[in-house]
């Protein structure tokens, strides 16, 4: 997955937002390291990309927000019975997800 500055993301433990600030380039190692912020507490974090981009106990350990979404959404519809009516109502706001995330450039 290509990540790009101020993408959102969720914790796959905590379910926290953070929002990807910058790139930098760890001194020692040479490792490519992810700047991000917890979009809450405003606190600062760095990750080395390797491991930000890694599974942990076979989920994603940072799942892009909309992704993440998607798929709660989807497990809604599930539980409840995926109605023609509930389909619709998850492409809508999986759209608006979309477009708010673009206009707040998250």
């Amino acid at each position: 997955m290509k990540i790009k500055r101020g993408q959102i993301f969720e914790h796959y433990k905590n379910h926290r937002l953070y929002k990807v600030n910058d790139f930098a380039i760890n001194e020692k190692d040479g490792k490519e390291m992810v700047v991000y912020e917890d979009i809450e507490s405003h606190g600062n974090f760095v990750r080395p990309l390797e491991e930000f981009t890694a599974q942990v106990d076979g989920v994603e350990r940072f799942k892009l927000f909309e992704d993440s979404m998607k798929d709660k959404l989807e497990k809604i519809a599930e539980y409840y019975g995926a109605t023609d009516q509930i389909v619709q109502a998850i492409q809508e706001l999986s759209e608006l997800i979309h477009v708010l995330t673009v206009i707040f450039k998250c």
